[in-house]
Parts: structure tokens; C-alpha cells; sequence
């Protein structure tokens, strides 16, 4: 399956997102602080702003470019409103149980009983120190 995946930061659980993503055997595109040519000073430019980096990963969805996105920011409220506001994309927010879930956690449960086409994960939630 396509995923596109999408951060404002390279903090929290977002730079985890794409390996664990790949691991479970799906195509990953990424936006923002996870796009493919982002560097140290990912998150300073423009196109990571969580809005923007957010908004890209849900129209690869609206357009039929993947079938689903995760986007994250700290607490998971801007990225899920900017995704949100894409017409067709339906955002859940998955919060990690406890700080050794992992990556994989939280991305799971929402898609087969709300259909959402989109997860929203929030660093902040997941008990990993940022920096």
C-alpha cells in the first residue's frame, strides 16, 4: 500500500514513522521534515510547516497518489485540522498506549473500524524525549 507520511519535526515518534512503515511492507512518501531530502535543519523551511507538510500528505490521498497518510506534529491537533480540511480525507488520531508501543502502535486500529484515510500520531503523546 502507498502511505504518504508527514512531520513538522524530526522529533517525538515522526522520524520513526517511514522505517516502520516500510518494515510492515508498504510504499512511503514523505513530507516535510520526512520528505526523502530533508536534512539536519529539517523543519525550518516552509513546505515542513506542519499545515503545509500535513496538507501534501492528505491531497496524496484526495488525488489517488496513496491510499492512506500519518501525518505528526507535538500534540497531533494542527496536522489533523490542516488534514482534515482537505475535501474526501477523514483524520483519527492514534495515541500510543505506553511509551514502548513503538512505532507500529496506533496505526492500526483506527483503519478498519472508522475507515479513516488518514492516522494523525502526536509526538508528544508517545513518551519520547525531544531533541
Amino acid at each position: 500500500m502507498r502511505i504518504s507520511v508527514a512531520a513538522d519535526s524530526r522529533d517525538g515518534i515522526a522520524p520513526l514513522l517511514p522505517g516502520a512503515l516500510e518494515r510492515l511492507g508498504h510504499e512511503v512518501t514523505g513530507y516535510g521534515a520526512l520528505a526523502p531530502d530533508a536534512g539536519a535543519g529539517a523543519g525550518d523551511d516552509a513546505a515542513s510547516l506542519w499545515s503545509a507538510c500535513a496538507r501534501a500528505a492528505a491531497l496524496d490521498v484526495a488525488e489517488g497518489r496513496a491510499a492512506q497518510a500519518v501525518v505528526a506534529c507535538w500534540t497531533g491537533t494542527g496536522v489533523s485540522i490542516a488534514a482534515n480540511k482537505v475535501p474526501g480525507i477523514t483524520v483519527t488520531v492514534a495515541v500510543t498506549g505506553h511509551a514502548g508501543a513503538g512505532p507500529e502502535a496506533g496505526l492500526r486500529p483506527a483503519r478498519v473500524p472508522r475507515r479513516a484515510s488518514t492516522r494523525c500520531r502526536a509526538n508528544g503523546s508517545t513518551g519520547t524525549p525531544a531533541g
